[in-house]
């Protein structure tokens, strides 16, 4: 586990591992959830998921974000219990998973998960030396939760196909004990190097974080309703798991692009034009898709709503990581994933309740975009879109 390579190399590492578990899992479900039942069935029980996957957001906010920020070493302590109850939940799943225990069980995966990405995105100023790499360090993440999930998307579709979800959820909980294991090197928390005796002050979001989590909530919004558009859309048009897997992929290529390119623009340019080109490029994709819709350009959205995705949550949490103070920053977190999945789901659950055509669904998709960019230019005002060129 090279216990004497530097903490954010350790961070690198377990974040990966967990990365791998979260895939793993999501993989196990997929045939569970979706592609194994008829169309009908399937609306229902992915609405039923994605009406899940927010009740673990109910906890987030109020419990677990202060819960991290609270101990000395707390959010080391989360990433570590989060990888350990994880791994335990999905063995029970691996029994289970045919019955009506997968779903707390799967509640259970997601608050768990939920609170390693509050605790790991707090924690990393504090394996950071200096705020100028802040971009670069969450870049690097994104980019070893690409590769990981890469590493393990062959063996694990193969694991499915051959032995079913049971052995695909073994898997996972070794990636998670592995995650766990490497989770508990990290460092704690050490002095507030930049706020100091402000730790107590009342807990404020800046303007300008504010508005970055008000443009990634417009891109969760529109991705999720995307993600589940080309999900129904493909498998009406007969190409399903395969069509769909080539998308999900794309979206993985593109998140690994963004978190390679974003640190190397950011050097440019500030993390607002990171947000507006974001959009933009969402508009533009969804609309040359609309004109002539198939698989090679679903594919060309889903890379680019994976990079746009990962390219504002890049803005939004280096922004974050530099105004708010590290005994805050936990709970602080924890608010604006519980904002973000809302939107996601929200998004999600349209074209999951009301059969949408791909082609509208797409236009649709690409007003949004160009709507919320405009609304971002303009709402910073004058003084707001000079600091871009600064």
């Amino acid at each position: 586990m090279a216990p004497h390579s530097s903490p954010s190399v350790r961070l690198v590492r377990t974040h990966a591992f967990n990365a791998c578990g979260d895939l793993l899992v999501a993989i196990a479900l997929a045939g569970t959830l979706f592609f194994d039942v008829p169309t009908g069935e399937a609306r229902a029980r992915v609405a039923l998921y994605l009406l899940l996957t927010m009740a673990p957001f109910s906890l987030l906010a109020p419990l677990i974000g202060p819960a991290i920020d609270r101990p000395s070493g707390g959010h080391r302590i989360a990433i570590t219990f989060a990888a350990m109850g994880r791994a335990a939940l999905a063995l029970f799943m691996s029994s289970t998973h045919n019955t009506v225990l997968l779903y707390p069980a799967t509640f259970g995966i997601l608050v768990l998960s939920r609170a390693h990405a509050v605790a790991r995105s707090a924690l990393l100023p504090q394996v950071v030396e200096d705020d100028g790499n802040l971009v670069a360090a969450n870049a690097q993440l994104a980019r070893a939760a690409v590769i990981g999930g890469a590493l393990v998307a062959g063996p694990g579709l193969l694991i499915q196909r051959i032995g079913g979800s049971p052995p695909t959820l073994i898997a996972a909980a070794v990636m998670f004990s592995l995650g766990s294991m490497m989770a508990a090197t990290l460092p704690g928390r050490r002095k507030n190097r930049r706020i100091g005796e402000r730790e107590a002050r009342p807990l404020r979001t800046p303007d300008a974080v504010m508005r970055a989590l008000q443009v990634n909530a417009v891109i969760r919004g529109v991705g999720g309703f995307l993600l589940m558009l080309l999900a129904f859309g493909l498998r009406a048009r007969g190409v399903g798991g395969a069509g769909f897997g080539l998308v999900l992929g794309a979206s993985a290529l593109g998140s690994f692009v963004g978190a390679s390119i974003i640190p190397r623009l950011r050097r440019g340019t500030n993390e607002g034009w990171v947000l507006a080109i974001s959009l933009f490029a969402g508009a533009t994709a969804s609309l040359f898709a609309a004109g002539s819709f198939g698989t090679d350009l679903a594919a060309v959205v889903g890379g680019t709503v994976g990079m746009m995705t990962n390219a504002g949550r890049l803005a939004l949490d280096s922004l974050t990581q530099r105004t708010i103070n590290d005994a805050h920053r936990g709970r602080m977190f924890a608010r604006f994933e519980t904002l973000l999945q809302l939107a996601w789901v929200t998004g999600a659950l349209i074209p999951v309740l009301v059969p949408i055509g791909i082609e509208l669904g797409l236009a649709i998709a690409s007003a949004a975009f160009i709507g919320a960019a405009l609304w971002y230019l303009v709402g910073l005002g004058p003084e707001g879109r000079r600091a871009l060129s600064d």
